[in-house]
Parts: C-alpha cells; structure tokens; sequence
C-alpha cells in the first residue's frame, strides 16, 4: 500500500504527519522570517548611521572647498602684493571615507562610486594645476593667473560634492541646516570671479577701442 494510499484509508495518520510537519516547519519559518526582519532593520540602522556621518564630512569637504574658492594667494586684509609674493592662505581640500565608520558596503553601488570619484575630481583639479605650474611660459606674471584658476577648479569639486550630499539627504529625509549651507560661499566666489573676469574683459576692449582710435587719428593726421 502506497503512502497516499495509507492516508486516505486512515485520516488519523493523514493528522498526525502533518501536525508533526508543522510542529517543525512552523517555528523554522518564523525563525527564518525573524531573521530576515532584523537583518533589514540592521541595514536600515546602518545605512542612516552612515548616512549621517557622510552628509557631515561632505558638508566639511564642501566649506574647505569654499575657503579654496576665496583664496586669492594673499591675505585680502592687505593690498595685493606687488614682489609676487603669493602663497596660499588655505590648504587644498581631502576626501577621506575612512573616516566614516560602519559598513560602506551597504550603501548603494552607485553611491559609492559618486563618492569615491571626489578623489578623482581632487586628483583632476591638482592636474590641471599642475600643468600650468609645469609650463615654460610659467612666471611671475602666471601667479595670479594660477590662483585664479586653483578658486575656480576647487569651487567646481565642491559644487558636485554638494549635489551629492543633497543627493544623499533627500533619500534619507535628512534636514538642511537653517542658516548654513556651505555651497552658498561657493557660488558667490564664482559669481565674484565672473564679475572680475567681465569687468577685466570690458576694460581689454576699451583699451584695444583706444589704441584703434588714437592708430586712425594718427593716420588722419599723417594724411593732412
């Protein structure tokens, strides 16, 4: 006689295997659900706590990078110097995830990399430094010129680090400071560099019109 068979003749046994079926299936299944439920509230707890000290260090990484975007390569309490004496007054930014304690691996893949690529942008930036450091048409009268473009570079990375942690706060439902974000002295650098740059361009034109004009009259006169 089959084992279906056995069941069918005597529901007693049917009963009994599956009480005993349950006895041993029920508790692995809430055992298993249990796990499950506290290895997602781990990660949960984990990701936020993460989530926490990254909007921290991106918001410092952000206001060095702000400190960069106003540095000039002398202190601006003192007129600009005329022996090309400029030195930077802040030291150039760093990114440093090791800093942030937990487990980076359950962030997001794509989370990680836009993190870890503010190295790269850091690595772009002293590159593009670099090579205008490196040139032969490098001299003094560059200094000014290098700093310029050493705001500029800095501004940008602090920009896009900015965007990410804004990225960050809005999966997380983290709030913004109320009177304090590091991106606004950033973007009034920039819009102070521009303004210098547009002012400068104007005044090149003026000159140039200038040199043009008193070229024609000098002609005219030559001519009468």
């Amino acid at each position: 006689m089959s084992i279906i068979n056995s069941f069918v003749s005597s529901p007693e046994k049917l009963y009994s295997f599956i009480g005993a079926a349950a006895a041993v299936s029920i508790p692995l299944i809430v055992n298993t659900c249990k796990d499950f439920y506290f290895d997602y509230q781990k990660r949960k707890t984990e990701k936020n706590y993460i989530a926490v000290q990254l909007i921290y260090l991106l918001d410092d990484f952000v206001y060095q990078c702000g400190e960069v975007a106003w540095d000039q390569g002398y202190n601006p309490a003192y007129p600009e110097p005329e022996d090309y004496t400029y030195e930077a007054q802040v030291e150039s930014p760093t990114f440093d995830m090791s800093s942030v304690k937990g487990e980076h691996k359950y962030l997001e893949p794509l989370m990680l990399y836009k993190l870890q690529s503010i190295n790269v942008e850091i690595a772009k930036a002293k590159d593009t430094l670099r090579e205008i450091t490196s040139s032969p048409d490098f001299d003094h009268d560059s200094i000014s010129y290098y700093f310029t473009v050493r705001r500029r570079e800095f501004a940008e990375v602090g920009i896009k680090a900015s965007l990410i942690a804004d990225e960050i706060r809005n999966n997380f439902k983290v709030p913004y400071h109320d009177d304090w974000n590091p991106r606004e002295t950033i973007i009034l650098s920039l819009k102070n560099m521009n303004r210098q740059r547009a002012v400068s361009k104007i005044i090149s034109m003026e000159r140039r019109a200038s040199r043009v004009m008193q070229k024609h009259r000098k002609q005219q006169n030559e001519q009468a």
